[in-house]
């Protein structure tokens, strides 16, 4: 069931691979899938034609990016789908990916929502109803699972690893790190949870300065 999640999260997120978008690009001649006319590399977005299909694989990779927030440069690590090797490993399944997409124009990406208002207010009810369910299902036993695992771990890849298999996900926003449930993409920083002097102190621990 969880590697099911992770396939649909990784699909999903599959417009923020640069690769993904590269092949794309490549493969439209840089032209529209709606107007035809030519894409500028800063005007132009990844458009799910549905969000019911799973990724082959539950592999990730983590991007390092730099971005200026208030006259500060911070780091921004999100993670998203390995579709390079999903590409050399399981073609037909990367070629799939690439179907249920379009690339398109930001405005042509509006107009094409607004072809289908009825799929806008689904998807804002579908998460609406996605966080009453995590706020009622949510408990502290899920913080102190997190809370075990980061006493046990022997390195930050072991603690990574065994978040997943308890369906998180660990990400580092600036120098604010979290977690993040699979299940439902809700985040939540280690301060919030309680938890951030235990990972200091598990850092040290692991050698990281």
């Amino acid at each position: 069931m969880l590697k099911s999640k992770l396939k649909l999260i990784n699909f999903r997120r599959c417009h923020r691979n640069q690769f993904f978008i590269n092949f794309k690009l490549e493969q439209t001649k840089k032209k529209c899938e709606r107007c035809g006319n030519e894409l500028e590399i800063n005007d132009l977005v990844i458009h799910h034609k549905t969000y019911d299909h799973e990724c082959a694989f539950t592999e990730s990779i983590e991007l390092k990016r730099k971005v200026v927030r208030r006259g500060r440069i911070i780091n921004i690590n999100p993670t998203v789908p390995d579709c390079e090797k999903c590409y050399y490993s399981n073609k037909e399944s990367f070629l799939k990916c690439q179907e249920l997409t379009q690339i398109v124009h930001n405005t042509c990406h509006f107009k094409l929502h607004l072809q289908n208002p009825k799929s806008i207010v689904s998807r804002i009810a579908s998460t609406n109803s996605k966080k009453e369910g995590f706020t009622k299902t949510t408990s502290n036993k899920d913080f102190s699972n997190i809370k075990e695992l980061l006493l046990k771990a022997s390195s930050k890849n072991d603690f990574i690893n065994s978040l997943r298999s308890c369906g998180y996900e660990f990400y580092l926003r600036g120098n604010t790190p979290g977690v993040e449930r699979i299940e439902d993409c809700r985040r939540y920083r280690l301060k919030t949870i309680g938890l951030f002097e235990i990972y200091t102190q598990a850092l040290a621990k692991w050698g990281i300065g």
